[in-house]
């Protein structure tokens, strides 16, 4: 995530219009990854509290990125 983000940010800093979704997207990456740096045991502690019966929010995860990648590639590639 930190590194991800940190290219995002180097890269892609639009402040206006559509585009400033995927510097948000970057910018929280950034923060996300330097927050699991700076405190691992907090990371850690979210991670424990994931078991087979919540299984579903990895799925609920997954189609919320991918409709935001197909946002994201909508942005890209129109006319």
């Amino acid at each position: 995530m930190l590194g991800f983000g940190s290219i995002i940010v180097a890269f892609h800093n639009v402040w206006h219009g559509p585009g400033v979704v995927l510097t948000l997207i970057g910018w929280a990456q950034l923060l996300k990854g330097v927050g699991r740096f700076v405190a691992p045991q907090l990371a850690l502690r979210v991670m424990e509290r994931m078991v087979p019966e919540r299984s579903w929010q990895f799925r609920a995860g997954g189609v919320i990125a991918l409709a935001l990648s197909g946002f994201l590639w909508w942005l890209r590639f129109r006319a």
